[in-house]
């Protein structure tokens, strides 16, 4: 099935509909009462949720369905630093406008492209011999009237998985080093991405604040959209934070490493916006065995183990909610993806093991 959602979650909240159905129609009894509650604004707004919380009774059990198997239980912290951009420059020497890349703050960028202006047949020369180097994106490069449109396709991923894709923006900033732009926003933006953030995806060139956790592992750092607004360029940059740092240090480090690179590059930023989320680790939830006992029952595979994902769900919300399911582990995750799909046999699996997950846990 190829469809967005088909992995992440559509695919999911209907398979779990259809296994209480079985469990329904079989007439199997249970000791506990089943509830599927279903939010639409996971990705954007959890206020409503928080606010719905504060008056909902806690679960004896709780479990997402929006993450991976075996059995999820520990989340990075969602984070965002988003510089905004606003110069102006002479135009009389080489320079860039209409930089654009990404569709969403969570999702990999699959495409990106800028206008390079005032450039000589040396320069557009030497770029694409950069381009050339970096077989892992696709560059075009198309000249105009008023200048050469350079392009890139990468490939898209969900960026709490940026391993699992290809940046655009970050490859396009990269074939840009070492050129001298003109210090307008397009430039400021270009030169923001290649010096603080580069192709690595764990902010090893941002200051200091780089860091990971023996379970959790490294914190990711990844360019995901650009937004303009006239002359404004604001960059996301999204972090997907573990335990093992304390919020306030790593504000700290963030904010040195934007002062430093400002006073560096004679830019000043024209506002900041900087989100520091909660990482969670809940290794001792009292259902998390039962739901790795069905797991491993189901694919045969004994050695598996609980598990830390880069993304964040709902599951922070509960006292002692885990996730399981729907994305297998050892294979691509495809959500957040134009390239999204569910094969019918892990449908299927899944249908299996949500039917077992909510006989087990109906009646402990």
């Amino acid at each position: 099935l190829i469809a967005r959602g088909t992995e992440d979650d559509k695919g999911a909240i209907a398979t779990a509909l259809y296994a209480m159905k079985a469990i329904k129609d079989q007439g199997i009894t249970l000791d506990n009462r089943i509830e599927l509650m279903i939010y639409l604004a996971e990705e954007s707004d959890w206020g409503p949720l928080e606010e719905f919380m504060k008056s909902y009774q806690q679960p004896k059990y709780a479990v997402t369905i929006d993450a991976s198997y075996p059995v999820v239980v520990a989340e990075k912290g969602w984070s965002l630093i988003a510089p905004t951009f606003n110069a102006t420059s002479a135009q009389t020497g080489v320079y860039v406008s209409e930089l654009s890349g990404g569709a969403f703050k969570s999702q990999i960028p699959e495409d990106a492209s800028v206008v390079l202006h005032n450039a000589d047949t040396a320069l557009v020369s030497k770029l694409k011999h950069a381009a050339s180097a970096l077989n892992a994106v696709e560059f075009n490069f198309s000249e105009q009237a008023d200048g050469v449109v350079i392009s890139v396709k990468g490939l898209s991923a969900h960026s709490s998985e940026p391993e699992s894709g290809v940046n655009a923006i970050a490859y396009l900033a990269e074939v840009f080093k070492g050129v001298e732009l003109e210090n307008n926003s397009d430039g400021q933006t270009i030169a923001f991405i290649n010096q603080l953030i580069g192709l690595d995806i764990h902010g090893k060139q941002f200051g200091d604040i780089a860091y990971e956790h023996d379970f959790m592992g490294p914190m990711t750092v990844a360019p995901t959209l650009i937004e303009r607004d006239g002359n404004e360029l604001t960059l996301a940059v999204n972090l997907r934070r573990p335990m093992g740092k304390d919020e306030a240090l790593l504000r700290t480090q963030i904010d040195t490493a934007l002062s430093n690179w400002q006073l560096r590059n004679n830019v000043t930023l024209s506002g900041v916006d900087v989100v520091i989320g909660t990482p969670m680790l809940l290794d001792s939830a009292p259902h998390a065995q039962a739901l790795l006992d069905i797991f491993k029952h189901f694919t045969g595979d004994q050695e598996a183990g609980f598990v830390s994902i880069g993304g964040g769900t709902n599951a922070k919300l509960f006292d002692n909610a885990v996730s399981f399911g729907p994305s297998m582990p050892g294979k691509r995750y495809t959500g957040h993806s134009e390239h999204e799909f569910i094969t019918l046999e892990q449908l299927k699996l899944n249908l299996k093991m949500y039917t077992a997950m909510m006989i087990k846990l109906g009646n402990m």
